[in-house]
């Protein structure tokens, strides 16, 4: 994703809007946790862990990344969403190739959540 692909005023109209499709609406909540102002990336990352916490209770963070991102452990999600470990993985694995983003920690990157 690059960040003329889209402009703030369209992303949040996207996001706000009712009647459009999930892959539009996740691409422009991609956008604006890439290039969107910190208090809104921060607004949407709060009620992110919100639905994490409300859809699976039973996933707990695992610590947080040098960005002060919530990890959490894989094992854990995969229970939570009934698949294998290893299957989620590799999609987790394909989804980091093609968004050319980090999205998996080793444990000894991960500090303590205070």
């Amino acid at each position: 994703m690059k960040e003329n692909e889209w402009d703030i005023k369209t992303a949040l109209a996207v996001i706000m809007s009712k009647g459009v499709d999930s892959r539009t609406w996740a691409e422009a909540v991609e956008w604006v946790m890439l290039f969107g102002p910190p208090t809104l990336r921060e607004t949407i990352e709060a009620a992110s862990m919100t639905a994490t916490c409300d859809c699976l209770p039973e996933v707990r963070a695992a610590g947080i990344n040098a960005d002060g991102e919530i990890c959490y452990d894989i094992a854990d999600l995969a229970r939570a969403l009934g698949v294998g470990e290893e299957e989620l993985g590799e999609k987790i694995n394909r989804l980091q190739a093609e968004k050319k983003r980090r999205i998996i920690f080793n444990k000894d990157e991960i500090g303590s959540i205070q």
